[in-house]
């Protein structure tokens, strides 16, 4: 495979976009099972896509939140922090109030922003990114990204003694500890890309990984026979929580950088995909309107662990929840207003 080939002009990255647009819609499925009561451990489906669905979500946010330190001037600086500020904290608060006056009877800011935790998360990921950057800019090249390594380390080792308070909670101050790995890791695929590119196209590689994952899930199947509470566990830490999770990871990234080719091709699958992923922001911050209640369909899906039925219906219900989110998304980009201030892009220039 020629992974040379997968960077189009302008520097994108084809496969990658499309990578992004994947993420988003296996968030939407994520949802789309809990709404079902099919959520979290409840199944193999949802237990098995938990385990990399928001890592991916956060390293794909990295790898597209890199720049080279040359890149960084004050205007340049000032002009994202400025639109990034605008769409994942203020579009977040926005999109909260909405959501929560029409399904909860007053709007209560103590949880934080509950469903939209993640930009809000992001934008404290990328002030951090920036700082490191532009601290260590006068030093050599990969001093910044081992700084970066060591802080995601420190972070996710606070994580355990931070308190959960109001504060806490409102600055998503745990899962900015925890998902800051996968966002360094990233930046660190993005800064190392050619090496990065050529790991993920090797043959040796993806066994080792893909043994490794199924060895890693019939582990944890053992180890959650034997732990009531597994959650509390060591075991959960290291086998489910980082293993499973950088594997789960890996194995995605290995399936859509072994199909670059395909995703130079123009087809109707590429364009929607690589569309999808340039509207991630929209539809997270749109599909939670869309997501029914499915309860119901729990008692049918649920028993005999029917996988492929549960993948079936969820996968049906979440293109349209990602459509309508895309029609949305379409209706309130074409105000330059709302475009600017929901979505932090640039205001169009006059000619």
């Amino acid at each position: 495979m020629n992974t040379g080939s997968t960077i189009s002009g302008g520097g994108r990255i084809l496969w990658m976009d499309a990578m992004r647009g994947f993420s988003i819609i296996l968030v939407v499925l994520g949802h789309v099972l809990q709404r079902m009561g099919l959520g979290d451990e409840n199944t193999a489906l949802s237990s098995l896509l938990i385990t990399f669905r928001m890592p991916l979500f956060f390293f794909v946010s990295g790898f597209f939140s890199f720049r080279s330190r040359e890149w960084w001037t004050r205007s340049r600086l000032a002009d994202i922090l400025r639109r990034k500020f605008t769409a994942q904290i203020l579009g977040a608060i926005i999109f909260f109030c909405m959501y929560a006056y029409l399904t909860q009877p007053r709007i209560n800011f103590s949880d934080g922003l509950a469903w939209y935790w993640f930009t809000v998360a992001l934008f404290q990921m990328y002030l951090l990114y920036v700082a490191v950057t532009l601290a260590c800019r006068r030093l050599r090249p990969g001093v910044s990204m081992v700084v970066l390594a060591v802080l995601a380390c420190v972070l996710l080792a606070g994580k355990f003694v931070l308190p959960v308070n109001t504060l806490t909670k409102v600055c998503e101050w745990h899962k900015v500890s925890y998902y800051m790995q996968f966002f360094v890791l990233g930046l660190a695929a993005a800064q190392y890309r050619k090496r990065f590119f050529a790991l993920m196209a090797s043959n040796a590689f993806a066994t080792v990984v893909i043994i490794s994952l199924v060895a890693s899930i019939f582990v944890w199947r053992a180890i959650v026979g034997g732990i009531p509470r597994y959650y509390d566990s060591i075991w959960y830490i290291l086998v489910k929580g980082e293993a499973m999770r950088y594997l789960g990871l890996a194995v995605v990234v290995i399936m859509f950088c072994g199909m670059a080719d395909y995703w130079n091709r123009d087809t109707r699958l590429t364009r929607f995909m690589n569309y999808t992923g340039r509207r991630t922001l929209d539809i997270y911050y749109i599909h939670y309107f869309f997501l029914p209640k499915l309860l119901f369909m729990k008692r049918i899906l649920l028993p005999d662990n029917r996988f492929v039925l549960q993948l079936l219906v969820a996968g049906i219900i979440t293109a349209m929840v990602v459509m309508m989110s895309l029609m949305v998304s379409a209706i309130l980009r074409r105000s330059p207003l709302l475009r600017t201030f929901l979505f932090g892009l640039r205001p169009e220039r006059k000619a």
